[in-house]
């Protein structure tokens, strides 16, 4: 089975007759969790069928598979998924408690809308640096256009990029800090699709309304 029919038939619910290690680690809602059979019970409470022209983008160690809302990320081990990201849904599913941990990453001084070191992404052409930096930028400014956000700092930083300047993938960890007067801050994922044709993003929503209504968040005053 490849890693591409393993994903489709673990976002429809089911559980693939191989191509899971147990050591899997999965990234969606806001939480992380640990395991084949966690990971499976997370992909059936909320199921969902990829779309046959779903854009597929792999390269050695990663594929990403990006739908009109929903994307997945995974790190492979050969055809095996050794972990994963989902970017999409579980928008009706109650936030699990959890404790957020106060980070600043402006403390270093290191100022800029996103964080990127081609070094640490070896399947990334040096011609797509540029396509990936865009990326970032586009995701972190995005943050101060919309309405439900009272954002008062957005730092992307990237954790996997692979592909070319014609087509790759970019896969974030963005960081907000709200502009109350009590600020909250956490993290949530984006990941970006790039062609000539343009640029696709697909943010986690889910993980954005769970680090907001957490019951409680360590606070800067």
């Amino acid at each position: 089975m490849s890693a591409l029919d393993t994903l489709r038939m673990l976002a429809a619910g089911g559980r693939p007759e191989s191509g899971l290690l147990h050591t899997l680690r999965l990234e969606a809602f806001g939480i992380e969790v640990y395991g084949e059979e966690a990971v499976l019970e997370s992909f059936q409470g909320d199921a969902f069928e990829l779309d046959d022209n779903a854009t597929v983008v792999e390269a050695p160690g990663h594929i990403a598979i990006f739908d009109s809302d929903t994307a997945l990320v995974a790190d492979l081990h050969g055809t095996n998924i050794a972990r994963l990201w989902r970017l999409g849904g579980g928008e009706h599913l109650d936030a699990e408690r959890a404790i957020s941990v106060v980070f600043d990453p402006d403390l270093a001084q290191a100022r800029g809308d996103v964080f990127f070191a081609t070094s640490d992404h070896p399947q990334l052409s040096v011609d797509a640096a540029d396509r990936v930096r865009l990326a970032g930028r586009t995701i972190a400014r995005a943050d101060h256009l919309e309405d439900d956000h009272n954002t008062y700092r957005t730092r992307a930083f990237v954790i996997r990029a692979f592909g070319s300047a014609v087509e790759g993938v970019a896969l974030c960890a963005v960081y907000r800090l709200t502009g109350d007067p009590v600020r909250e801050s956490g993290f949530a994922m984006a990941a970006a699709h790039w062609t000539s044709a343009g640029l696709h993003i697909v943010r986690d929503r889910a993980g954005e309304a769970a680090a907001s209504i957490r019951p409680w968040t360590p606070r800067i005053t």
